[in-house]
């Protein structure tokens, strides 16, 4: 039998995640099954198994990749660039596609469900929260934004209004006056540390 290498393992692991994303994406989670994935990468599902157990395993290893990969993108562009918060809004949307709002409500079913999910999901909004906060420590320091400013809270807040936002536009709101509640919202707050 050939030897494995590590690296072949991850890079198959990372390729199997990659492609879920796409899978739930496309289809939701109820009605994806590993065969569907399976498919996708052009194997059988018996060589998804060794990687993961189960579709619950799959799903919540994906969600984690899938925001690892993001934040550290999200931190990237934002410290490259000087994003006001219209801009800033742009970026957080850039990441969202078509597909992904059934997607959301079904993980909300699922956190509501499963306390082991429920935990999954608030580490990952911790983890934005946290992504957020070092950017606008980093403003401060540049001068952008007020010194006074508390980034933690800064952070939470636009981490709940852009959450807020995102399930009104599931339910109808146009993008467009989504961003604008974004912008005039995070400038108030802004404006207020400087007042």
């Amino acid at each position: 039998m050939p030897k494995v290498f590590q690296e072949y393992k991850e890079e198959a692991k990372n390729r199997i995640l990659q492609k879920t994303i796409e899978v739930f994406r496309k289809k939701g989670y109820r009605r994806t099954k590993i065969d569907d994935i399976a498919n996708e990468l052009g194997v059988s599902k018996g060589a998804i198994y060794p990687y993961f157990g189960s579709k619950e395993e799959l799903f919540r290893e994906a969600l984690c990749y899938f925001q690892k990969n993001m934040t550290s993108d999200i931190l990237e562009k934002l410290q490259e660039n000087d994003m006001d918060a219209a801009e800033f809004f742009d970026l957080l949307m850039s990441y969202e596609e078509r597909g992904d709002q059934e997607l959301m409500v079904e993980i909300c079913s699922m956190a509501l469900n499963d306390q082991n999910f429920r935990e999954v999901i608030t580490e990952h909004m911790k983890q934005d929260m946290e992504t957020y906060e070092q950017y606008f420590n980093y403003r401060k320091k540049t001068g952008v934004l007020p010194k006074n400013m508390d980034a933690g809270d800064l952070s939470e807040k636009v981490t709940i209004l852009f959450l807020g936002l995102y399930f009104m536009m599931i339910f109808g709101m146009t993008e467009k006056r989504a961003k604008e509640i974004w912008e005039e919202t995070v400038t108030l707050w802004i404006d207020n540390y400087q007042n």
